[in-house]
Protein backbone atom coordinates (compact mmCIF):
# COMPACT_ATOMS: atom_id res chain seq x y z
CA UNK A 1 0.00 0.00 0.00
CA UNK A 2 3.01 2.72 0.97
CA UNK A 3 4.41 1.45 -2.65
CA UNK A 4 1.56 2.67 -4.39
CA UNK A 5 1.10 5.66 -2.73
CA UNK A 6 4.55 6.65 -3.08
CA UNK A 7 4.31 5.70 -6.63
CA UNK A 8 1.61 7.59 -6.85
CA UNK A 9 2.95 10.69 -5.49
CA UNK A 10 5.99 10.27 -7.95
CA UNK A 11 3.83 10.60 -11.11
CA UNK A 12 2.01 13.07 -9.66
CA UNK A 13 5.59 15.24 -9.46
CA UNK A 14 6.38 14.05 -12.39
CA UNK A 15 3.65 15.18 -14.27
CA UNK A 16 2.95 18.75 -12.65
CA UNK A 17 6.79 19.61 -13.13
CA UNK A 18 5.86 17.89 -17.41
CA UNK A 19 2.94 19.72 -17.76
CA UNK A 20 4.82 23.74 -16.61
CA UNK A 21 7.96 22.94 -18.41
CA UNK A 22 6.50 21.06 -21.52
CA UNK A 23 4.43 24.40 -21.81
CA UNK A 24 7.46 27.01 -21.77
CA UNK A 25 9.63 24.70 -24.10
CA UNK A 26 6.68 24.35 -26.42
CA UNK A 27 5.79 27.26 -26.68
CA UNK A 28 8.55 28.95 -29.38
CA UNK A 29 7.48 26.49 -32.08
CA UNK A 30 4.08 27.57 -32.07
CA UNK A 31 4.79 30.95 -32.00
CA UNK A 32 7.26 30.36 -34.73
CA UNK A 33 4.29 28.31 -36.71
CA UNK A 34 1.90 31.67 -35.89
CA UNK A 35 4.25 33.27 -38.15
CA UNK A 36 4.50 30.94 -40.90
CA UNK A 37 2.03 32.33 -43.18
CA UNK A 38 2.98 36.12 -43.01
CA UNK A 39 6.69 35.49 -43.19
CA UNK A 40 5.48 33.63 -46.54
CA UNK A 41 3.69 36.23 -47.81
CA UNK A 42 6.05 39.01 -47.13
CA UNK A 43 9.28 36.87 -47.77
CA UNK A 44 8.39 34.45 -50.55
CA UNK A 45 5.52 36.39 -51.93
CA UNK A 46 3.07 33.41 -51.85
CA UNK A 47 0.07 33.39 -53.56
CA UNK A 48 -3.37 33.62 -52.05
CA UNK A 49 -3.48 30.23 -52.87
CA UNK A 50 -0.51 28.65 -51.34
CA UNK A 51 -1.93 30.99 -47.97
CA UNK A 52 -5.05 28.89 -48.02
CA UNK A 53 -3.64 25.87 -48.90
CA UNK A 54 -1.85 26.40 -45.87
CA UNK A 55 -4.82 27.33 -43.72
CA UNK A 56 -6.45 24.55 -45.29
CA UNK A 57 -3.79 21.86 -44.51
CA UNK A 58 -3.13 22.67 -40.65
CA UNK A 59 -7.13 21.41 -40.23
CA UNK A 60 -7.41 19.03 -42.70
CA UNK A 61 -4.46 17.02 -41.69
CA UNK A 62 -6.28 16.53 -38.37
CA UNK A 63 -8.41 13.51 -40.27
CA UNK A 64 -5.00 11.57 -40.49
CA UNK A 65 -4.05 12.68 -36.91
CA UNK A 66 -7.47 10.90 -35.76
CA UNK A 67 -6.17 7.63 -37.11
CA UNK A 68 -2.90 8.30 -35.51
CA UNK A 69 -4.72 8.94 -31.58
CA UNK A 70 -6.67 5.80 -32.58
CA UNK A 71 -4.38 3.48 -31.70
CA UNK A 72 -4.24 4.76 -27.87
CA UNK A 73 -7.97 4.03 -27.42
CA UNK A 74 -8.14 1.58 -23.86
CA UNK A 75 -4.28 0.99 -24.44
CA UNK A 76 -2.32 2.61 -21.45
CA UNK A 77 0.96 0.98 -22.66
CA UNK A 78 1.47 2.83 -25.72
CA UNK A 79 0.36 6.31 -24.32
CA UNK A 80 4.03 7.36 -23.80
CA UNK A 81 5.11 5.69 -27.31
CA UNK A 82 2.23 7.40 -29.03
CA UNK A 83 2.97 10.49 -27.49
CA UNK A 84 6.80 10.44 -28.28
CA UNK A 85 6.97 9.34 -31.92
CA UNK A 86 3.96 12.16 -32.67
CA UNK A 87 5.77 14.92 -30.96
CA UNK A 88 9.11 14.19 -32.81
CA UNK A 89 7.92 13.72 -36.25
CA UNK A 90 5.93 16.80 -36.19
CA UNK A 91 9.25 18.36 -35.28
CA UNK A 92 12.02 17.05 -37.50
CA UNK A 93 10.96 19.16 -40.96
CA UNK A 94 11.19 22.14 -39.25
CA UNK A 95 15.06 21.26 -38.26
CA UNK A 96 16.11 21.47 -41.99
CA UNK A 97 14.66 25.25 -42.44
CA UNK A 98 18.03 26.34 -42.90
CA UNK A 99 19.26 24.17 -45.28
CA UNK A 100 16.13 24.14 -47.82
CA UNK A 101 14.50 27.08 -49.85
CA UNK A 102 11.46 25.96 -51.42
CA UNK A 103 7.80 27.70 -50.37
CA UNK A 104 6.11 24.09 -50.88
CA UNK A 105 9.12 22.54 -48.19
CA UNK A 106 7.67 25.48 -45.58
CA UNK A 107 4.22 24.53 -45.76
CA UNK A 108 4.44 20.93 -46.05
CA UNK A 109 6.25 21.41 -42.99
CA UNK A 110 3.47 23.63 -41.20
CA UNK A 111 0.97 21.12 -42.52
CA UNK A 112 2.95 17.90 -40.77
CA UNK A 113 3.70 19.99 -37.48
CA UNK A 114 0.03 20.90 -36.93
CA UNK A 115 -0.85 17.12 -37.48
CA UNK A 116 1.94 14.98 -34.97
CA UNK A 117 0.60 18.27 -32.53
CA UNK A 118 -2.68 17.30 -32.75
CA UNK A 119 -2.18 13.76 -32.84
CA UNK A 120 -0.35 13.84 -29.90
CA UNK A 121 -2.73 15.62 -27.63
CA UNK A 122 -5.29 12.76 -26.65
CA UNK A 123 -2.36 11.01 -25.28
CA UNK A 124 -0.64 13.76 -23.44
CA UNK A 125 -4.41 14.88 -22.02
CA UNK A 126 -5.12 11.19 -20.86
CA UNK A 127 -1.84 10.97 -19.75
CA UNK A 128 -2.48 13.77 -17.23
CA UNK A 129 -6.13 12.46 -16.67
CA UNK A 130 -4.12 9.47 -15.62
CA UNK A 131 -2.00 10.73 -13.01
CA UNK A 132 -3.54 13.67 -11.50
CA UNK A 133 -7.25 14.03 -9.66
CA UNK A 134 -10.02 15.73 -12.26
CA UNK A 135 -9.41 19.27 -10.10
CA UNK A 136 -5.47 19.43 -10.66
CA UNK A 137 -5.34 18.49 -13.92
CA UNK A 138 -7.67 21.16 -14.90
CA UNK A 139 -5.99 23.75 -12.67
CA UNK A 140 -2.76 23.03 -13.84
CA UNK A 141 -3.27 22.67 -17.43
CA UNK A 142 -4.92 26.23 -17.36
CA UNK A 143 -2.16 28.09 -15.73
CA UNK A 144 0.75 26.25 -17.87
CA UNK A 145 -1.12 28.01 -21.02
CA UNK A 146 -1.15 31.10 -18.77
CA UNK A 147 2.23 31.08 -18.42
CA UNK A 148 2.92 29.87 -22.33
CA UNK A 149 1.01 32.81 -23.49
CA UNK A 150 3.26 34.89 -21.12
CA UNK A 151 6.04 33.74 -22.42
CA UNK A 152 4.64 34.36 -26.46
CA UNK A 153 5.11 38.00 -25.34
CA UNK A 154 9.03 37.74 -24.39
CA UNK A 155 9.14 35.67 -27.47
CA UNK A 156 7.28 38.14 -29.85
CA UNK A 157 9.62 41.28 -28.71
CA UNK A 158 12.74 39.53 -29.45
CA UNK A 159 12.07 37.48 -32.36
CA UNK A 160 10.09 40.11 -34.07
CA UNK A 161 12.65 42.99 -33.73
CA UNK A 162 15.01 40.15 -35.00
CA UNK A 163 13.02 39.41 -38.03
CA UNK A 164 12.74 43.14 -38.72
CA UNK A 165 16.32 43.82 -38.30
CA UNK A 166 17.21 40.65 -40.74
CA UNK A 167 14.20 38.79 -41.99
CA UNK A 168 16.71 35.77 -43.52
CA UNK A 169 16.85 34.46 -39.56
CA UNK A 170 13.40 33.69 -39.86
CA UNK A 171 14.46 30.00 -40.50
CA UNK A 172 16.97 29.84 -37.84
CA UNK A 173 14.10 30.52 -35.58
CA UNK A 174 12.02 27.63 -36.67
CA UNK A 175 15.27 25.37 -36.35
CA UNK A 176 15.92 26.82 -33.09
CA UNK A 177 11.92 26.31 -31.91
CA UNK A 178 12.24 23.12 -33.04
CA UNK A 179 15.09 22.21 -31.15
CA UNK A 180 13.72 23.23 -27.75
CA UNK A 181 10.67 22.03 -27.87
CA UNK A 182 12.44 18.01 -28.83
CA UNK A 183 14.05 19.21 -25.40
CA UNK A 184 10.46 19.46 -23.84
CA UNK A 185 8.98 16.31 -25.27
CA UNK A 186 12.31 14.68 -23.56
CA UNK A 187 10.76 15.82 -20.60
CA UNK A 188 7.40 14.40 -21.17
CA UNK A 189 8.31 11.39 -22.04
CA UNK A 190 9.95 10.62 -18.44
CA UNK A 191 6.91 10.69 -16.51
CA UNK A 192 5.15 7.30 -15.31
CA UNK A 193 1.55 6.63 -16.49
CA UNK A 194 -0.04 5.40 -13.66
CA UNK A 195 -1.40 1.47 -14.51
CA UNK A 196 0.78 1.14 -17.90
CA UNK A 197 2.66 -1.64 -16.85
CA UNK A 198 -1.08 -3.85 -15.86
CA UNK A 199 -2.27 -2.78 -19.33
CA UNK A 200 -3.59 -6.01 -21.38
CA UNK A 201 -5.87 -4.39 -24.04
CA UNK A 202 -5.39 -6.24 -27.12
CA UNK A 203 -4.31 -5.15 -30.33
CA UNK A 204 -6.22 -4.10 -33.43
CA UNK A 205 -6.29 -5.26 -37.02
CA UNK A 206 -5.41 -2.77 -39.66
CA UNK A 207 -8.97 -3.01 -40.97
CA UNK A 208 -10.03 -2.24 -37.70
CA UNK A 209 -7.48 0.55 -37.23
CA UNK A 210 -8.88 1.88 -40.02
CA UNK A 211 -12.46 1.72 -39.93
CA UNK A 212 -13.60 1.28 -35.99
CA UNK A 213 -12.10 5.32 -35.10
CA UNK A 214 -14.91 6.27 -37.41
CA UNK A 215 -17.19 3.55 -36.47
CA UNK A 216 -16.48 4.19 -32.50
CA UNK A 217 -17.40 8.50 -32.99
CA UNK A 218 -20.24 7.99 -35.03
CA UNK A 219 -22.01 6.02 -32.38
CA UNK A 220 -20.39 8.41 -29.70
CA UNK A 221 -22.59 11.33 -31.19
CA UNK A 222 -25.61 9.13 -31.43
CA UNK A 223 -25.02 8.12 -27.94
CA UNK A 224 -24.15 11.62 -26.40
CA UNK A 225 -26.83 14.45 -27.99
CA UNK A 226 -24.76 16.53 -25.04
CA UNK A 227 -21.38 15.94 -26.80
CA UNK A 228 -23.54 16.60 -30.52
CA UNK A 229 -24.68 19.69 -29.71
CA UNK A 230 -21.20 20.71 -27.94
CA UNK A 231 -19.59 19.52 -31.22
CA UNK A 232 -22.09 21.74 -33.35
CA UNK A 233 -21.73 24.59 -32.02
CA UNK A 234 -17.80 24.17 -32.42
CA UNK A 235 -18.49 23.49 -35.77
CA UNK A 236 -20.20 25.76 -36.73
CA UNK A 237 -18.59 29.11 -34.41
CA UNK A 238 -15.32 27.49 -35.78
CA UNK A 239 -16.33 27.72 -40.03
CA UNK A 240 -16.93 31.39 -39.29
CA UNK A 241 -12.83 31.70 -38.08
CA UNK A 242 -11.44 29.32 -40.37
CA UNK A 243 -13.39 31.31 -43.21
CA UNK A 244 -11.35 34.36 -42.83
CA UNK A 245 -8.22 32.82 -41.96
CA UNK A 246 -7.26 33.15 -45.49
CA UNK A 247 -7.82 36.98 -45.37
CA UNK A 248 -5.40 37.62 -42.60
CA UNK A 249 -2.28 37.46 -44.06
CA UNK A 250 -3.26 39.55 -47.25
CA UNK A 251 -5.29 42.34 -44.98
CA UNK A 252 -1.61 42.32 -42.84
CA UNK A 253 0.94 42.48 -45.45
CA UNK A 254 -1.16 44.16 -48.59
CA UNK A 255 -3.38 46.37 -46.90
CA UNK A 256 -1.95 47.12 -43.45
CA UNK A 257 1.46 46.68 -44.62
CA UNK A 258 2.72 45.89 -41.16
CA UNK A 259 6.01 45.31 -40.01
CA UNK A 260 6.87 41.77 -38.04
CA UNK A 261 7.54 43.38 -34.61
CA UNK A 262 4.02 45.45 -35.12
CA UNK A 263 2.86 42.36 -35.88
CA UNK A 264 4.71 40.15 -33.04
CA UNK A 265 3.04 42.79 -30.55
CA UNK A 266 -0.18 42.02 -32.06
CA UNK A 267 -0.37 38.74 -32.17
CA UNK A 268 1.71 37.46 -29.37
CA UNK A 269 1.76 40.26 -26.50
CA UNK A 270 -1.60 41.88 -26.64
CA UNK A 271 -3.25 38.30 -27.83
CA UNK A 272 -1.02 36.47 -25.06
CA UNK A 273 -1.48 39.50 -22.80
CA UNK A 274 -5.42 38.64 -23.22
CA UNK A 275 -5.41 34.87 -22.53
CA UNK A 276 -2.60 34.95 -19.48
CA UNK A 277 -5.48 37.48 -17.71
CA UNK A 278 -8.06 35.16 -19.36
CA UNK A 279 -6.64 31.28 -18.95
CA UNK A 280 -7.43 31.20 -15.36
CA UNK A 281 -10.54 32.77 -15.34
CA UNK A 282 -11.91 30.24 -18.30
CA UNK A 283 -10.66 27.05 -15.85
CA UNK A 284 -12.77 28.42 -12.69
CA UNK A 285 -15.73 28.77 -15.10
CA UNK A 286 -15.40 25.31 -16.33
CA UNK A 287 -17.09 24.78 -12.85
CA UNK A 288 -19.44 27.53 -12.55
CA UNK A 289 -20.80 27.69 -16.24
CA UNK A 290 -22.74 25.61 -18.19
CA UNK A 291 -21.00 24.57 -21.21
CA UNK A 292 -23.39 26.34 -23.41
CA UNK A 293 -23.00 29.50 -21.84
CA UNK A 294 -18.66 29.20 -22.05
CA UNK A 295 -18.94 28.88 -25.64
CA UNK A 296 -21.70 31.64 -26.35
CA UNK A 297 -18.88 33.99 -24.59
CA UNK A 298 -16.20 32.68 -26.17
CA UNK A 299 -18.26 32.97 -29.78
CA UNK A 300 -19.15 36.56 -29.34
CA UNK A 301 -15.87 37.58 -28.55
CA UNK A 302 -14.60 35.59 -31.31
CA UNK A 303 -16.90 37.46 -33.63
CA UNK A 304 -16.08 41.16 -32.03
CA UNK A 305 -12.11 40.30 -33.26
CA UNK A 306 -12.79 41.00 -36.81
CA UNK A 307 -14.92 43.85 -36.22
CA UNK A 308 -12.43 45.80 -34.29
CA UNK A 309 -9.76 44.37 -36.35
CA UNK A 310 -10.98 46.12 -39.41
CA UNK A 311 -10.46 50.12 -37.53
CA UNK A 312 -6.44 49.08 -37.70
CA UNK A 313 -6.38 50.34 -40.91
CA UNK A 314 -7.14 53.66 -39.54
CA UNK A 315 -4.93 53.69 -36.02
CA UNK A 316 -2.76 50.12 -35.16
CA UNK A 317 -4.42 50.39 -31.57
CA UNK A 318 -7.41 48.71 -32.91
CA UNK A 319 -5.10 46.15 -34.43
CA UNK A 320 -3.60 45.46 -30.30
CA UNK A 321 -6.86 45.76 -29.12
CA UNK A 322 -8.25 43.35 -31.92
CA UNK A 323 -5.59 40.76 -31.00
CA UNK A 324 -6.62 41.24 -26.85
CA UNK A 325 -9.46 39.88 -27.75
CA UNK A 326 -8.69 37.13 -29.68
CA UNK A 327 -5.94 36.02 -26.80
CA UNK A 328 -9.01 35.88 -24.49
CA UNK A 329 -11.56 34.20 -26.55
CA UNK A 330 -8.72 31.80 -27.82
CA UNK A 331 -7.54 30.94 -24.36
CA UNK A 332 -11.27 29.96 -23.30
CA UNK A 333 -11.49 27.73 -27.05
CA UNK A 334 -7.66 26.34 -25.81
CA UNK A 335 -9.21 25.58 -22.25
CA UNK A 336 -13.14 24.27 -23.57
CA UNK A 337 -11.72 22.33 -26.53
CA UNK A 338 -8.91 20.46 -25.17
CA UNK A 339 -10.73 19.85 -21.36
CA UNK A 340 -14.13 18.84 -22.75
CA UNK A 341 -12.34 15.18 -23.71
CA UNK A 342 -12.31 14.48 -20.13
CA UNK A 343 -15.01 16.68 -19.07
CA UNK A 344 -17.96 14.72 -21.18
CA UNK A 345 -16.05 11.11 -20.61
CA UNK A 346 -16.02 11.54 -16.95
CA UNK A 347 -14.37 8.36 -15.11
CA UNK A 348 -14.44 6.61 -18.89
CA UNK A 349 -11.66 6.85 -21.40
CA UNK A 350 -11.06 10.51 -22.64
CA UNK A 351 -9.46 9.66 -25.80
CA UNK A 352 -12.36 8.86 -27.87
CA UNK A 353 -13.96 12.25 -27.36
CA UNK A 354 -11.02 13.95 -27.52
CA UNK A 355 -10.30 12.00 -31.18
CA UNK A 356 -13.66 13.07 -31.82
CA UNK A 357 -12.59 17.07 -31.20
CA UNK A 358 -9.31 16.94 -33.54
CA UNK A 359 -11.59 14.82 -37.07
CA UNK A 360 -14.48 17.58 -36.89
CA UNK A 361 -11.69 20.31 -37.04
CA UNK A 362 -10.04 18.65 -39.94
CA UNK A 363 -13.45 17.92 -41.51
CA UNK A 364 -14.01 21.63 -41.57
CA UNK A 365 -11.00 22.43 -42.55
CA UNK A 366 -11.37 20.31 -45.80
CA UNK A 367 -14.43 22.96 -46.86
CA UNK A 368 -13.82 26.47 -45.54
CA UNK A 369 -10.34 27.66 -46.02
CA UNK A 370 -10.86 26.61 -49.63
CA UNK A 371 -14.44 28.54 -49.80
CA UNK A 372 -12.35 31.38 -48.21
CA UNK A 373 -9.34 31.83 -50.40
CA UNK A 374 -11.83 31.95 -52.95
CA UNK A 375 -13.87 34.58 -51.98
CA UNK A 376 -11.08 36.38 -50.56
CA UNK A 377 -9.86 36.49 -54.50
CA UNK A 378 -13.12 37.68 -55.50
CA UNK A 379 -14.49 40.07 -53.13
CA UNK A 380 -11.01 41.21 -51.19
CA UNK A 381 -10.35 40.31 -47.55
CA UNK A 382 -12.43 43.21 -45.85
CA UNK A 383 -15.58 41.24 -46.69
CA UNK A 384 -14.11 38.28 -45.35
CA UNK A 385 -13.46 39.53 -41.95
CA UNK A 386 -17.45 40.99 -42.21
CA UNK A 387 -18.61 37.67 -42.83
CA UNK A 388 -16.64 35.18 -40.82
CA UNK A 389 -17.56 37.96 -38.00
CA UNK A 390 -21.80 37.29 -38.83
CA UNK A 391 -20.85 33.67 -38.65
CA UNK A 392 -19.46 33.42 -35.60
CA UNK A 393 -22.25 35.52 -33.62
CA UNK A 394 -25.22 33.70 -35.38
CA UNK A 395 -23.05 30.46 -33.56
CA UNK A 396 -22.98 32.17 -30.31
CA UNK A 397 -27.04 33.49 -30.34
CA UNK A 398 -27.19 29.22 -30.72
CA UNK A 399 -25.69 28.00 -28.75
CA UNK A 400 -26.86 30.58 -25.89
CA UNK A 401 -30.48 29.66 -26.53
CA UNK A 402 -31.07 26.15 -27.95
CA UNK A 403 -27.87 24.69 -26.73
CA UNK A 404 -28.07 25.20 -22.90
CA UNK A 405 -31.17 22.67 -22.91
CA UNK A 406 -29.41 20.43 -24.75
CA UNK A 407 -25.72 20.05 -23.11
CA UNK A 408 -26.17 17.63 -19.92
CA UNK A 409 -27.03 19.39 -16.18
CA UNK A 410 -24.22 17.44 -14.91
CA UNK A 411 -21.60 18.79 -17.39
CA UNK A 412 -20.36 22.33 -15.18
Amino acid sequence: MSASVDKSHFSFTKTRFAIFASSLLNEPLYYATGLLALILRKHLNASVFQISLLVMLKPTVSIFSFYWSSFIRGRKSVLRKNFVIASILGRVPYLLFPFVDNIWFFLFSGAIYMLFYRAANPAWLEMMKLNLDSGSYKKYYSLSSAIGFAEGAILAISCGWILDYNSDHWKLLFCVSAIVGLIGTFVQARIPVLGEEEDTSPKISIKESITKPWVDGYNLIRKRPDFAKFQWGFMLGGAGLMLFQPALPIFFADVLKISYIDFSIGIIICRGLGSSIASPLWGRWMHELSVSKQMTLMLVLFALFPLVLYFSVFNLFWFYFAYFIYGVATSGSHVVWNLSGPLFSDKKDSSMYSGVNVIMVGLRGCVIPPIGGILCVILGPVFLLIMGSSICLFAGSQMLFKGRKKLRATIP
